[in-house]
């Protein structure tokens, strides 16, 4: 078995089911998102497998325990742990939940103890673009990239957004910052932001979601 495997792909395309059935194996230690939930803004979106800005971060990312990182439901028995070992992991990962609900201010930590998991599974939907980089600084490790159709991807971004479900203060479609950056790190000639601004929201997402997964 690889040291890490990396589930990515762009949000709402099925990254949290699938990590979570790698998560199901006894074997497995899983990481949620670190990088969504400890962002490092200086970090292009879009990293060949040349690049060597990530080597540092990567090793943050995956040491991060923070209760949305190491506590994400379902919770699954784990070979690496003791039966007392798991209960005192799963009763302080509830708790962590109910303080941050009571107020956003409070984070604890999950307990986690045991022995040394056969493999780390990281999921992401922010670093999809960095993948071959990644992959590159992780060299014992396996990737699975999820590629949703940007129809399916897109619409179900729109719902989301349009039922209030997601915590994005701004519509992603709006951020010209973004796709900004998105162009000028992908080098393609074929956009330019005058052209996104010209384009329907839907389109934008379909943009972006081509720039991402190329």
């Amino acid at each position: 078995m690889p040291d890490h495997i990396l589930i990515f792909g762009m949000p709402r395309s099925g990254t949290t089911w699938i990590g979570k059935i790698f998560d199901s194996s006894p074997d497995t230690f899983y990481l949620h998102e670190p990088d969504s939930v400890r962002p490092d803004n200086t970090l292009p979106l879009l990293l060949d497998s040349s690049s060597t800005q990530l080597h540092e971060r990567i090793e943050g990312w995956l040491q991060v325990r923070d209760e949305k990182v190491i506590g994400s439901r379902p919770y699954f028995r784990k070979s690496y742990r003791s039966p007392m070992q798991q209960r005192i992991f799963e009763l302080s990962a509830y708790l962590a939940k109910a303080a941050k609900s009571v107020s956003r201010r409070v984070s604890l930590t999950p307990l986690s103890r045991g022995t040394q998991p056969a493999a780390t599974v990281w999921k992401s939907i922010e670093s999809v673009g960095r993948l071959p980089a990644i992959l590159d600084a992780l060299p014992v490790s396996r990737a699975i990239h999820i590629v949703r159709h940007p129809c399916g991807q897109a619409a179900s971004k729109l719902r989301g957004s349009a039922t209030g479900r997601f915590d994005d203060s701004a519509s992603i479609w709006n951020d010209t910052a973004l796709f900004e950056k998105l162009i000028a790190q992908s080098g393609t000639t074929t956009w330019d932001i005058q052209d996104i601004l010209a384009i329907t929201p839907t389109e934008r997402l379909a943009v972006r979601w081509g720039l991402m997964n190329d």
